[in-house]
């Protein structure tokens, strides 16, 4: 049974805010964000999107999106993902606009704006730079990692964020759980590490 435009409201609400409370680093392997996701009891992966809509949407945003949503569509929270994806504020907007006013699902949503910005996608290539320094691979440890969890946030179900989207079979839904639980790891422990400042050598 869909929500009702008051609940969705609440609902989004409650993840601005959740949003704010947010430290300024990365959602993912910060003590704090771990400590309020409990606290909230939600996932990684809600933190992740909460911190990304309080980042692009202001609370006078929010009190406009909130309007949309007392018309009687089923513009919810879960809908919002999708819109993270388009950089454009305008653009955003018209989404949010047409989503409201045709009732769109979030699967209509997301049709509709991978048709509008497609992904453009590489293949192949050349090896990927590493950094010439310890300092530096543990930056691009954690940056890679932290994409990992964003794309596994993405594979899991929108109304239940611990389970997979049905579409794959079991066995690759085991096994990302397992890849998830090792790249949260590496990411946590890569956020960790302290290394000594390193000294440049003057050139004689």
């Amino acid at each position: 049974m869909a929500n009702s435009p008051a609940e969705n409201i609440k609902k989004i609400r409650e993840m601005h805010e959740l949003g704010r409370g947010l430290p300024p680093k990365s959602a993912y392997g910060e003590a704090e964000a771990v400590t309020l996701a409990t606290e909230k009891k939600v996932g990684h992966g809600t933190v992740y999107r909460a911190k990304q809509f309080a980042r692009m949407f202001s609370k006078k945003d929010v009190d406009r999106l909130c309007k949309l949503c007392r018309d009687g569509n089923s513009l919810s929270w879960s809908h919002l993902p999708q819109i993270f994806k388009v950089e454009s504020e305008q653009e955003r907007w018209k989404l949010l606009d047409l989503a409201a006013k045709h009732d769109w699902s979030t699967r209509d949503l997301e049709r509709e704006v991978d048709k509008r910005f497609p992904k453009k996608r590489k293949y192949g290539g050349g090896k990927p730079k590493t950094a010439p320094d310890a300092a530096g691979l543990v930056q691009q440890i954690i940056r890679t990692s932290e994409s990992w969890l964003r794309f596994d946030d993405q594979l899991r179900l929108e109304v239940d964020e611990v389970a997979y989207r049905d579409e794959l079979p079991p066995a690759l839904r085991d096994a990302l759980r397992a890849a998830y639980a090792a790249m949260r790891d590496l990411h946590q422990t890569a956020e960790s590490v302290q290394l000594p400042h390193s000294r440049k050598r003057r050139k004689k």
